[in-house]
């Protein structure tokens, strides 16, 4: 809740929806196909709405697949600590 999105630095793939969950800003993309060697990098930036003294950490991020079996798979990413 003390950052928020920056909307128009977003990359060459924009996002769905951005918005907010109660807990903090959602940023949430959707791919139709992607092969199983092929890569994207979904990339947004924050800005801070307060100054921060020490480290900020961000939580981790999921993604949701279907296989062609149409069986859900989540994975999530580690968490990304910024420190000055």
């Amino acid at each position: 809740m003390i950052a928020e999105v920056e909307h128009d630095t977003m990359g060459t793939m924009k996002p769905v929806t951005i918005f907010n969950d109660g807990r903090g800003s959602v940023v949430k993309w959707e791919i139709e196909n992607i092969d199983g060697q092929e890569e994207r990098i979904l990339a947004y930036k924050i800005k801070s709405k307060l100054s921060i003294l020490g480290q900020f950490t961000l939580p981790k991020g999921s993604a949701a697949f279907f296989t062609e079996k149409n069986v859900k798979f989540v994975t999530h990413s580690s968490t990304v600590t910024i420190k000055p």
